[in-house]
């Protein structure tokens, strides 16, 4: 399986390519991001849960920016998925009723 990786900041987000019809709309993103258009973590999350496409991120620090800069960061991206996971449990417990 084939992925393509966007970043944003600190993190890295690998998008699983499973056919050709996902690199299309996995290049439109990316055309739309290279076009100046602004994404956050959340928006990369719905817009590869709307079109199906599965992904997993990396936290990276980053020499280049200041270390308040990369503790934001983190803090961010520690919530992001603490918030992600939170939604995933109560699907979970939603199916099992």
């Amino acid at each position: 399986m084939k992925s393509v990786r966007i970043g944003y900041y600190n993190i890295k987000f690998d998008l699983m390519v499973k056919s050709e019809e996902d690199m299309f709309v996995i290049e439109c993103m990316t055309n739309q991001i290279d076009e100046g258009q602004k994404f956050c973590m959340r928006d990369i999350d719905r817009w590869c849960s709307l079109h199906n496409i599965e992904y997993k991120t990396d936290f990276a620090y980053r020499k280049d920016l200041p270390i308040k800069a990369n503790i934001w960061n983190l803090y961010s991206y520690w919530r992001f998925c603490r918030e992600k996971n939170k939604v995933a449990q109560e699907k979970r417990d939603r199916r099992a009723e």
